[in-house]
């Protein structure tokens, strides 16, 4: 008995010290981890996980010490193992999972985790849907070839990032070279950093003053290089990675050095403010922040700049450009094209370097640089030169050993213009719905969802049109004749495809805006207009809607004896009977606004619920968020 007490004894005092010894060795890891030294972390957490001692926390922990230096091909096992071992992690693994599986090239899985992660963030996935993923990366294949990469013998085995112009022809850049490796230099957030300048062959280190005082991460000089502004932060800080925040400064430049270092005022400890770029007129301020107004994590923001040396209100560049994840570093080239790097917009991982084209006075739809000047590493912090076609851009792609964050700089020169649209067009005839011949000179527009002008043509002699398009999957398009009634044709397309679409408009004779048409589909009469389409799970009528009922008011005014009933639609997320619901609601909403916006009778307009059936966009339970759009609606039909 005394033995067998003994024995239960022991295993007890084994089970307790091995449980101590285990939260022991694990709190030892996290502190290394919360010291960012995540070489150390990393071989801690696995001597934990081959003990078997695999939790959430430690998964994550092994998988995040892999992320941060930028080793992202090992991080998919652990982010892998954690979401499949475990259900309640963090929804953050899910969005370093989908990044770090592009740099494996599973796309596939990449969507996957992508969508899931904006489905639980309730942000629409609009633009990043699978099949535009699958055919953007044809496109980056197309674009790929159009750069060629040169020498540049500059860099170290330090950090060197950040390129810029300056005045004479000569290019900065930053760097951490010749600062001596050790622990507390890796620890802490850009520990030193100096401004670096070339002419010619010639490198020469800038200013000493700023060297004393600042870490400078990013900056611009104005065109008569009297002015810089640059973001980063003071030296011999002892916060720990990610922990500083950046701030934006404006300096005069007086003999070489920098003077009269200044705060801008939109600063805050709340959030980093980074990465300053110029218009070419130098009346804007482009930067990259996650303060309030943000779409995703970081998103590049514009100010405007005043004469007499103040500045606005700082704005979101909008979803064009931004993301739900991150963009950081723009450059606006001289004709006013915005580049810029996004770990979101869809490229080979990492981050990848794209272009907006400037146009019209907006920017048009991003597109990927495709290689050699994106990889599957972190490419930032383009330039280029209009005239020269020759620019810089920095990369982590030839980091070595356990500095796989370390950036180089890389120039390189453009051989081939981009591919800068889809290769789709839309054409056709535009004749007379009564004598079937051709309308010369019709005004041909094409509108985003907006309702703003994307582009525009006439139609010839003959009443032909062709009409470039954009890569989206919406287009509204509207044709103008004095002669006749406005005519409006909303049409659904693939994107990154290279085909034609044939739309041939008739048009009615008369002037105003659209004519009263009714067409009749299954013996009922439905008023020929774009039905009025809804967010997802959501009731209140949007505004591209709010024209679509404009227009229905307009026909029960004007024809005061017609009665119609409105149908309600929802896409096939959720169960039959809470879509059912859900339609009721939006046809509800439909009529109240009817009534009350338009003082339409109540009595003139019932409603049907209609729940998930009768798809537009017959996809199942495999839908883009384009199609799901399209399943969202209301119709309006004609009872009298």
């Amino acid at each position: 008995m005394k033995s067998r007490t003994l024995l239960f004894s022991v295993i007890t005092l084994l089970c307790f010290y091995t449980g101590t010894s285990q939260a022991y060795k694990v709190k030892e890891a996290d502190k290394k981890f919360e010291k960012a030294a995540y070489a150390d972390a990393r071989e801690a957490y696995t001597q934990l996980v081959n003990k078997g001692n695999r939790t959430k926390h430690i998964l994550q922990n092994l998988g995040d010490c892999y992320y941060f230096e930028c080793d992202k091909e090992n991080a998919v096992e652990w982010y892998a193992e954690l979401i499949t071992r475990h259900n309640d992690y963090d929804d953050e693994y899910l969005f370093r999972y989908a990044q770090s599986l592009k740099t494996i090239k599973l796309y596939d899985k990449a969507y996957d985790a992508l969508s899931e992660y904006y489905q639980k963030k309730g942000i629409d996935l609009g633009p990043f849907g699978k099949n535009t993923d699958m055919d953007y990366v044809s496109l980056i294949e197309r674009q790929s070839g159009r750069f060629k990469l040169l020498d540049f013998t500059h860099n170290s085995t330090g950090s060197d990032f950040s390129p810029q112009f300056a005045l004479n022809k000569t290019l900065t850049f930053l760097s951490d070279r010749y600062v001596p490796f050790s622990e507390e230099n890796k620890i802490n957030y850009l520990l030193s950093t100096s401004v670096y300048e070339v002419s010619g062959t010639t490198l020469q280190k800038k200013s000493r003053d700023i060297d004393t005082e600042y870490n400078v991460y990013s900056l611009i000089y104005t065109k008569n290089g009297t002015t810089v502004y640059f973001s980063g932060s003071k030296k011999n800080n002892t916060k720990p990675a990610g922990a500083v925040r950046m701030r934006l400064y404006s300096a005069t430049i007086e003999n070489g050095e920098w003077k009269n270092i200044k705060k801008l005022p939109f600063n805050s400890n709340r959030y980093s403010v980074s990465y300053p770029a110029l218009s070419p007129d130098e009346k804007k301020l482009f930067f990259v922040s996650d303060m309030p107004g943000n779409i995703g994590k970081y998103d590049i923001f514009a100010v405007n700049l005043t004469e007499d040396g103040t500045f606005g209100k700082p704005y979101n560049l909008g979803n064009t450009i931004n993301t739900p994840g991150n963009e950081t570093s723009p450059f606006i080239a001289k004709n006013g094209d915005l580049y810029f790097a996004s770990d979101t917009h869809f490229g080979f991982g990492g981050y990848d370097i794209f272009l907006c084209k400037y146009k019209d006075g907006k920017y048009m739809d991003p597109v990927n640089l495709g290689q050699p000047v994106n990889s599957i590493y972190n490419d930032i912090s383009l330039i280029i030169d209009n005239n020269t076609k020759t620019g810089f851009f920095a990369s982590n792609r030839n980091a070595v050993g356990e500095n796989k964050e370390n950036l180089n700089i890389f120039k390189f020169k453009q051989v081939k213009d981009l591919i800068l649209d889809c290769g789709q067009f839309i054409h056709g005839r535009i004749t007379d719905s009564d004598t079937q011949k051709g309308v010369s000179s019709c005004m041909v527009r094409l509108l985003d969802e907006d309702l703003k002008e994307i582009n525009r043509v006439k139609s010839d002699p003959n009443g032909y049109y062709k009409l470039n398009i954009h890569c989206a999957d919406v287009h509204r398009i509207q044709v103008d004749n004095p002669s006749y009634y406005l005519a409006e044709k909303f049409i659904y397309t693939s994107s990154f495809t290279t085909n034609e679409i044939e739309l041939p408009i008739r048009l009615n004779q008369g002037k105003g805006l659209i004519k009263t048409t009714v067409h009749t589909t299954d013996g009922v009469k439905i008023v020929e207009l774009s039905p009025a389409y809804f967010d997802e799970n959501a009731t209140r009528i949007r505004p591209d809607a709010e024209t679509e009922i404009q227009k229905v008011i307009s026909v029960l005014t004007k024809n005061p004896e017609l009665k119609i009933k409105i149908r309600s639609y929802t896409d096939h997320k959720g169960s039959k009977k809470y879509n059912r619901k859900l339609s009721k609601k939006r046809a509800i909403a439909t009529r109240n606004y009817l009534v009350k916006k338009g003082k339409i009778a109540s009595g003139r307009i019932t409603i049907e619920a209609m729940g998930q059936s009768n798809p537009v966009a017959q996809c199942g339970n495999n839908c883009t968020e384009n199609e799901n759009r399209f399943n969202r609606r209301s119709e309006f039909i004609i009872l009298k």
